[in-house]
């Protein structure tokens, strides 16, 4: 009987593992490290339903209120004094804000996916 070389098949077992309860945000080379808590989740929720309101009510939806409100969270999100590092070399508008702001909740809630 010849030899006959029999394949074998591997398989990778699945893994898992522990994911830090920090996340680390570079935004226009200032590195904020964010803590993943609960409270976190609240504050995006929070200024979630407070954007909406905003937004429905035109008359109210200045860019001084829309970026107040955007500051807010990046606030409460990265930390005092984090807004003023972000936009230290332009003027806070509201494109960037929101971008900003979008750039944020987005990535807290791909972080929370994986």
């Amino acid at each position: 009987m010849p030899n006959r070389k029999i394949e074998t098949e591997t398989v990778t077992p699945a893994m898992f593992r522990f994911k830090s309860e920090y996340l680390k945000l570079d935004i226009e080379g200032n590195v904020f490290e964010i803590k993943t808590t609960p409270e976190l989740y609240t504050n995006i929720f929070a200024f979630q339903t407070r954007a909406a309101q905003l937004i429905k009510n035109t008359e109210a939806a200045t860019e001084g209120k829309l970026i107040e409100l955007c500051e807010g969270i990046i606030e409460k999100t990265l930390g005092a004094g984090a807004f003023k590092k972000i936009f230290a070399n332009r003027e806070p508008n509201t494109n960037d804000c929101t971008q900003v702001t979008l750039f944020i909740i987005n990535k807290i809630t791909e972080y929370n996916k994986a």
